[in-house]
C-alpha cells in the first residue's frame, strides 16, 4: 500500500553487500513498487522494485555492530577432534540458542570456539561451554577411554583361558 513502510532488499554488487533497507512504499505502477528510502544506499535515495523484493518493516531492533562482542575460547587439546566433529554441533547449537548468541562456531583450525553477540550472551555462551560442555565432554571422553581399557583387559583374559581372570559371581554355586 502506498505510503508504508516496508524492507526493500538489494543484492550485492561491486560498492555493497546483499542487505535489507527501510522505505516507504511512494508509488505502485502493477507488479513495480516506488520507494522512498530512508537511508541513502550508494547514493540512491529511491528505488523501484518487484514485489519480491519488499518484506514487512521488522518490530525488531536492528543490529549496532558496535554493541557486539567476540570472544575466542580455548578448546583443551584433548577435545579437539570432539569439537571438529559433527558430535560437537548439538552443545555449539545448545550454547548459541541458550545464551542468545547470534554465533558460535568452532574456527578453521579447530583449537577455539568463536562466540559473537552482545556482552551479557558471550558470557553466559563462555560459562556454559566452559563450566559445563567441555568438564562433561572430558569426563566422557575419559570414561570411554577407561571402558575400552577394561574391554581389552576382558577380551585378552578370555583369550587365555575360561578361569583365567573370571569376575567373581554374586550368585551362589549350585
Amino acid at each position: 500500500d502506498v505510503d508504508e513502510e516496508v524492507e526493500v532488499f538489494f543484492p550485492a554488487c561491486n560498492t555493497l553487500p546483499s542487505c535489507w533497507a527501510l522505505g516507504t512504499v511512494r508509488d505502485v505502477k502493477g507488479d513495480l513498487y516506488s520507494i522512498d528510502l530512508f537511508r541513502s544506499l550508494n547514493g540512491a535515495r529511491e528505488a523501484t522494485v518487484d514485489r519480491g523484493a519488499l518484506r514487512r518493516r521488522s518490530d525488531e531492533v536492528s543490529l549496532r555492530p558496535e554493541d557486539l562482542a567476540r570472544r575466542r575460547l580455548s578448546v583443551d587439546e584433548e577435545l579437539h577432534d570432539w569439537i571438529r566433529s559433527p558430535d560437537s554441533l548439538g552443545c555449539l547449537s545448545h550454547v548459541h540458542k541458550s545464551a542468545g548468541l547470534l554465533m558460535s562456531d568452532c574456527t578453521d583450525a579447530g583449537t577455539e570456539v568463536l562466540l559473537v553477540g552482545d556482552d551479557r550472551s558471550v558470557d553466559l555462551g563462555a560459562r556454559l561451554l566452559q563450566e559445563v560442555h567441555f568438564p562433561n565432554q572430558l569426563h566422557m571422553r575419559r570414561f570411554s577411554e577407561q571402558r575400552e581399557h577394561f574391554a581389552r583387559r576382558l577380551r585378552r583374559a578370555h583369550r587365555k583361558g575360561p578361569n583365567v581372570a573370571a569376575p567373581p559371581s554374586s550368585e551362589p554355586p549350585h
